[in-house]
């Protein structure tokens, strides 16, 4: 649903100025005469990186306009805020602080990493706004997501920021709240960080897609950095806190820096996003080979699989895609029927966790004291509920293929 036009006025509330019944005087506390308001403040927020850019608009030389803003940065008053939006001008030419972090503002010191670069920033054309809200919340009709939020939301930022020294400043990703309700910036024409004025269209949504409640994304081996000790918190939480409402399915692929991911599993197996609520897997990595589409019905069998079972089969079939043997072999395990017998199930050694390792090897999840673990004759422990499906289908150890049928008989 989109703006037709109408700005929605904010109905303001406040309280008498001068704070008191009529003919009542405020009485100070004497306890507060003699304190030091300035100890009582907050200390400001130092400003980590900032990134300024020439306005497009306003710019005529972006060699000048950035000299200028160079000046006024070096000059900038102690203590005084630098904000997103915040304008540096001079006669002719205009640069905006368009990236800051954090996010809300602070202070320059002299570890503040200011950058100049990336294009001029334009003044957008179209912002597409989404309502992240949780299942059972109460769902707004779209014609008043605008009039009643959106709309007074930016009509009253836009007037105080009406002496041009501040512009509003979005781009995707970008997170509103706007009274109680929050707003994500799904798209913006044209793409990427612009400002907000009155000719600005506003759209606004409801997002549509399920919440996922898991999740395994792995990285292609043939992209990782040298240094990938903690790829989630290097790469892939990054780029989830970036693209809120980007929905993902099976198979999909993206890239974050230079690693690519792709999206080995989704529970349920539908088009969803990845919120707070969703358990995010990421471990082991996919061979190169592994880009080439897999053979029709495959990706669907691999999805009767726990996640972490369809990742180390994932990563078995690539390794083995040069050998063609065993990548028969390999697409024989997703056929039913091929697992241990019930003699040989019943060998196997389970008992009640944790376990003496990190994680279950499939999920990689700790095994608490109340779940079953099983323990196979090659050392590698699994939750028993994720190892019971492809116990169904191999008679092999999912983590390194030994043979568990021969081992327990022999033991």
């Amino acid at each position: 649903a989109g703006s037709t036009g109408e700005r929605a006025e904010p109905e303001v509330a406040g309280d008498d100025v001068d704070g008191g019944p009529e003919g009542e005087e405020a009485v100070q506390d004497p306890g507060c005469a003699n304190s030091n308001a300035v100890d009582e403040l907050p200390p400001p927020v130092t400003l980590r990186s900032v990134q300024v850019a020439p306005l497009q608009k306003r710019c005529s030389n972006r060699t000048k306009a950035v000299e200028a803003a160079v000046h006024q940065l070096r000059s900038w008053p102690p203590g005084k805020e630098l904000r997103r939006g915040t304008v540096l001008q001079t006669a002719g030419n205009a640069c905006v602080v368009c990236r800051c972090d954090p996010q809300d503002g602070g202070v320059l010191c002299e570890s503040t990493n200011v950058f100049f670069d990336g294009p001029p920033v334009p003044t957008l054309q179209k912002v597409q706004f989404s309502v992240l809200a949780p299942p059972d919340a109460e769902e707004v009709p779209q014609d008043r997501l605008f009039m009643h939020y959106i709309g007074p939301f930016f009509t009253n930022w836009l007037r105080s920021s009406a002496d041009t020294t501040e512009l509003v400043v979005v781009s995707p990703a970008d997170v509103f709240t706007a009274h109680g309700q929050d707003f994500v910036v799904a798209a913006t024409e044209p793409l990427g960080v612009g400002v907000v004025d009155l000719d600005t269209r506003l759209f606004v949504s409801w997002d549509q897609a399920p919440t996922l409640q898991k999740v395994h994304i792995a990285p292609y081996e043939d992209t990782l950095p040298a240094d990938h000790a903690d790829l989630f918190a290097s790469h892939l939480a990054p780029y989830l806190a970036l693209h809120p409402t980007e929905a993902l399915a099976l198979g999909d692929r993206f890239r974050s820096g230079p690693v690519e991911f792709e999206v080995v599993c989704a529970e349920p197996a539908v088009l969803g996003r990845v919120d707070m609520e969703t358990d995010i897997f990421c471990g082991g990595v996919l061979h190169p080979a592994m880009r080439r589409p897999l053979p029709t019905g495959m990706r669907e069998e691999l999805a009767r699989l726990a996640p972490g079972l369809q990742a180390l089969l994932l990563s078995h079939l690539a390794r083995g895609s040069m050998d063609q043997r065993r990548a028969a072999f390999l697409r024989d395990i997703l056929k039913n029927g091929y697992g241990l017998d019930s003699e040989c199930l019943k060998l196997l050694d389970r008992r009640s966790g944790p376990g003496t390792v990190a994680g279950c090897r499939c999920c990689g999840a700790m095994v608490e004291k109340y779940e079953e673990l099983v323990v196979t004759p090659c050392n590698h422990e699994f939750h028993w509920k994720c190892l019971w499906e492809w116990l169904q289908r191999s008679v092999r150890c999912p983590a390194c293929l030994e043979d568990v049928a021969v081992a327990l008989r022999k033991f």
